[in-house]
């Protein structure tokens, strides 16, 4: 796991956190959305560790049918659940 910018004081992320690694990168996204209309869906998904390793901000840029959508953002857990080793 590449994580830039980590304070050697702070602890390392939970091993259930580092494993979220594996979705690094650039990904082509392709498909349907089931329904009784099926919606096309096509895009770009892009994952990179904010500093520290403790998150993952998901870029995104694709079309569900006919909107589009650009934007960043950071996956987030309700602060009631804890990843467990």
């Amino acid at each position: 796991m590449c994580v830039p910018d980590r304070d050697p004081d702070l602890p390392r992320p939970k091993t259930a956190t580092q494993r979220l690694g594996a979705l690094v990168g650039r990904w082509k996204t392709e498909g349907h959305i089931v329904g009784d209309a099926p919606v096309p869906i096509e895009g770009t998904d892009a994952y990179e560790w904010l500093p520290g390793g403790y998150f993952l901000v998901h870029h995104d840029d694709g079309a569900w049918g006919a909107r589009r959508r650009r934007h960043p953002w950071v996956p987030w857990m309700d602060m009631n659940f804890t990843l467990t080793d």
